[in-house]
């Protein structure tokens, strides 16, 4: 057989094997899930204040004026945050504290609160957690409605 017509045969073989091939990919009814992708922001690094992005620019925490109290068996941990309008004009924000055990399993959330935040001026944003299981805490800001 000469080399032409021998390429020109494997060619349509090939096309014929390429499509059954996908036909049968495309036919598997039994294909595992996808798999999560590892978190680049890990729970060390995770911030424990988080606000949306309408408020990213225009609100600041003062980190090291946050005031924790820890849990005893008669009373639940308590956390006040300061928080800042950069504005030049009062913002209402809604905020919810999550509370965690020593494990990092959540256990309770407070109900959202309205606040608002006096231009270029501290609010302090407080709760209590629910029982004295909470050992760690997040705070989620968002605008107010």
């Amino acid at each position: 057989m000469n080399t032409t017509l021998s390429r020109r045969m494997t060619a349509p073989l090939a096309m014929v094997l390429s499509i059954s091939a996908l036909t049968l990919v495309a036919c598997d009814k039994t294909k595992a899930p996808y798999g999560a992708a590892p978190d680049a922001i890990t729970k060390s690094a995770y911030p424990a204040v988080t606000v949306d992005g309408s408020l990213a620019d225009t609100t600041a925490v003062d980190y090291p004026a946050i005031v924790y109290d820890q849990p005893t068996p008669d009373r639940p941990m308590s956390v006040t945050v300061p928080m800042r309008s950069r504005a030049d004009y009062d913002q209402v924000i809604m905020y919810q504290y999550r509370w965690f055990d020593a494990q990092g399993r959540q256990v309770g959330q407070s109900e959202w609160r309205r606040e608002v935040l006096p231009a270029r001026r501290n609010a302090m944003l407080k709760a209590n957690a629910l029982n004295s299981s909470a050992t760690a805490w997040l705070l989620d800001v968002q605008r107010g409605r």
